[in-house]
């Protein structure tokens, strides 16, 4: 039995394409900067562009995979940082850095409270 998608969740692939433009973004307009030597070189961010935008088209179709895939790399990210932050930030700096992480968290818990919505293969 599927219930109706949660607004938070119906708001995912968004926050995914949004992610994949920006990160493409950053690929287009530094292409002409790779000829200048010492410039910094972002065509590396195709991938993670690239990823993001085949997750959000899954996330658009509620798919469990793709809320998997678009969760997990923020949660660790996330986790990463808050603890990192603890054992070396200077403490002003550290609230900063707890409430990004508490922000890059969010997905994960939205996709765990609404896992009954997805469509499993």
């Amino acid at each position: 039995m599927r219930t109706e998608a949660p607004l938070s969740l119906r708001l995912l692939p968004f926050a995914s394409f949004i992610l994949s433009a920006a990160l493409l973004y950053l690929v287009l307009a530094n292409l002409q900067t790779r000829l200048v030597p010492g410039a910094r070189d972002f065509v590396s961010f195709g991938w993670p562009a690239l990823y993001f935008a085949i997750v959000g088209f899954g996330l658009l179709r509620l798919r469990l995979w793709a809320a998997i895939l678009f969760a997990l790399p923020l949660a660790i990210v996330g986790l990463w940082m808050m603890i990192g932050s603890i054992a070396t930030v200077p403490l002003p700096w550290v609230l900063l850095s707890i409430v990004w992480s508490l922000v890059l968290l969010t997905p994960a818990f939205i996709v765990i409270r609404s896992a009954r919505v997805f469509k499993r293969p």
